[in-house]
């Protein structure tokens, strides 16, 4: 086996127990996983990244669903929009992206180069988000209504980013059930990972069979991501999460900008 696919594996691990811990975040790694370690076309990539953080979220939202920490109700305001959205984007917006999105004598941007760049850039937002760590400064008070128009908004923002990029969307979703359902941190976490898991399968779905799928690959690499995830939700009753939040925003900056000057520089 290539040392390259040792480390994938490592990282598949790695990434659960983020996604088990923060309810999201953990996603963004798998993409370029798949791309710059599995050598897997974006895409495809994409494809396989919606099965991961689908099949693994499924099995974290269990785990949270068992500690009373999924609000469905919630769950289904925001997912509904948010899957609509990812069939859409996965159906129209995605096959229809042309091969070079600007041809210039001078710069040419083709689809693989944006939709990586696309992604880097989500992941800029996310580590600012995380390392400010806005969440703190929220209001809890039982009295105030949930915003529901904005819960479904950002649930069609977010089933944009899925159906794009093939990353969950925890990073946009948990700040949105903190802010517009008033949820508490560890409830919305679980909540985050039951909405992710149904875009990212039903976004599979959507397209599974314009692709050839490896499913056995596939399959290894969602089952040791899940080992991660229970991990990752174990050790959320222990850890501090809002110092990893911080690590991670750090680790989730520099693996961002990687990705962009390693799609314009080379």
């Amino acid at each position: 086996m290539e040392i390259t696919y040792i480390i994938g594996y490592l990282f598949a691990v790695f990434t659960g127990i983020i996604l088990g811990i923060l309810g999201g975040g953990g996603s963004m790694i798998i993409l370029p996983i798949f791309v710059y370690l599995f050598h897997i076309e974006p895409s495809l990539a994409v494809s396989y990244s919606l099965f991961v953080v689908g099949f693994s979220s499924l099995i974290g939202a269990s785990a949270h669903f068992r500690l009373g920490n999924v609000k469905l109700k919630t769950a289904l305001i925001f997912g509904i929009p948010s899957v609509l959205s990812v069939l859409c984007t996965r159906k129209f917006i995605l096959p229809n992206l042309p091969e070079n999105i600007i041809d210039f004598s001078f710069f040419v941007l083709d689809k693989n180069t944006f939709l990586m760049s696309f992604f880097a850039i989500m992941m800029l937002f996310a580590a600012y988000f995380m390392f400010t760590d806005r969440n703190k400064n929220v209001s809890l008070k039982k009295d105030h209504k949930t915003n529901l128009f904005a819960l479904a908004f950002e649930g069609l923002v977010v089933g944009l980013v899925t159906g794009l990029v093939g990353a969950g969307g925890g990073f946009l979703i948990i700040p949105a059930l903190i802010y517009f359902a008033k949820l508490p941190i560890k409830v919305a976490i679980g909540t985050s990972l039951t909405i992710i898991a149904f875009n990212s399968l039903i976004g599979f779905a959507g397209t599974a069979l314009d692709f050839r799928i490896d499913w056995k690959f596939l399959g290894s690499f969602s089952l040791i991501t899940s080992i991660g995830i229970l991990i990752g939700t174990n050790l959320s009753k222990k850890i501090n999460a809002d110092k990893l939040k911080v690590a991670f925003s750090i680790f989730i900056l520099v693996l961002g900008t990687f990705i962009i000057v390693r799609e314009f520089a080379f």
